[in-house]
Parts: structure tokens; C-alpha cells; sequence
């Protein structure tokens, strides 16, 4: 069974990345990330953009029409 992780974030793409590199931690790959972003105006989608996983990421922009 997959597992889907939901992280929401607004501006805080430093916190987010330390998130994601604690789930390259884990041993057991059976899940994806799905970050839900509500209308960052900061690097997040960029380094969401940037970022090297094992496992699935997966981002909404919340505000975007």
C-alpha cells in the first residue's frame, strides 16, 4: 500500500527541504510526498523544482488559478 505524505508550506522552503532530506532517510520507499503550497513568494517551487529524492514529490500551488 502506497502512503501519501501531505506537507503544507507557505514561504518556508528551508524548513520544507529539511523535511524532504529527513524522508531520504527512511528505508522503506513506499510513499510519495504531495506538498500543498499556498501562494509562497519565496525559492519554494525552485527548489522543489532543484530537488533529487528516491521517492515521489508531488506540489500544488493552492493560490494559483
Amino acid at each position: 500500500m502506497l502512503l501519501s505524505v501531505i506537507i503544507a508550506t507557505y514561504n518556508r522552503s528551508s524548513v520544507l527541504k529539511q523535511s524532504l532530506d529527513c524522508f531520504q532517510e527512511q528505508t522503506n520507499r513506499n510513499f510519495e510526498v504531495i506538498v500543498a503550497i499556498d501562494g509562497s513568494t519565496d525559492d519554494t517551487v525552485e527548489m522543489l523544482r532543484d530537488y533529487k529524492s528516491d521517492f515521489d514529490i508531488r506540489w500544488v500551488d493552492t493560490c494559483e488559478t
